[in-house]
């Protein structure tokens, strides 16, 4: 009959684009974003003190399309500042991707790209200490945390002819200080206590997508018969 806790969050956010004409096979953008925000919880599932949010980023895309093959990259800058009753930190990251890709025939397409990017931690994964009744756990932050990086490959295989299409991805992701939330073991107001960590952490899998297109009359009524796996 009563509320328990009131979340409040308010703020802003603005994004700004240059888009390239496209020239030569050449398209791209650079940008930069902002974002400010206040987080507040008040009454008895308060895990998460007051913090004020505010983030910066730069950011660079660049393609070139020759057709048979291309290139494409990009980089991003950014800063976010967490200042709460808490505690206060500071991270600044630098994330940056480059992908080449093959058409050795019109009906396939094959890529590869390697990318690095840098996380911030969360006020959550910082500064959480309380009841977390939506998981139904005691949810310990860490306030010493440094940003997660991680190190990326991913191949991608699409094959399109007729009424047939294919689409596999192979990943392969290592990541340096990977933050994850753990049981402790221990318990607290009747909860499981799970607090934040950071270890290192490795991810490999696949995704693979098949469809055959049984029949169509015109574009808007179709029937596709579709296949998918992931691991």
């Amino acid at each position: 009959d009563e509320v328990g806790t009131q979340f409040l969050s308010e703020g802003w956010e603005g994004r700004a684009e240059l888009v390239q004409a496209p020239q030569d096979g050449w398209r791209g953008a650079v940008g930069v974003q902002a974002l400010r925000r206040d987080l507040d919880a008040v009454g008895d599932e308060a895990y998460v003190p007051q913090t004020q949010v505010t983030e910066f980023g730069a950011f660079a895309l660049q393609r070139l399309d020759r057709g048979r093959f291309g290139v494409e990259g990009g980089l991003r800058l950014d800063s976010r500042e967490l200042d709460s009753v808490a505690g206060r930190r500071d991270f600044s990251n630098v994330s940056g991707s480059l992908g080449l890709f093959f058409r050795p025939t019109p009906d396939w397409f094959v890529g590869v790209s390697v990318a690095r990017n840098g996380r911030a931690p969360t006020e959550a994964e910082l500064f959480a200490d309380g009841p977390h009744v939506a998981t139904r756990a005691y949810e310990v932050g860490d306030a010493s945390l440094d940003s997660e990086t991680v190190t990326s490959l991913e191949g991608t295989l699409h094959f399109d002819r007729g009424p047939f299409s294919l689409d596999l991805h192979l990943f392969h992701a290592r990541y340096d200080g990977f933050i994850d939330l753990r049981p402790t073991g221990a318990e607290e107001d009747e909860l499981p206590v799970f607090a934040y960590v950071q270890t290192d952490a490795e991810f490999s899998g696949f995704e693979a997508e098949t469809a055959y297109r049984l029949w169509d009359e015109g574009e808007r009524r179709t029937l596709d018969l579709e296949l998918a796996a992931d691991y």
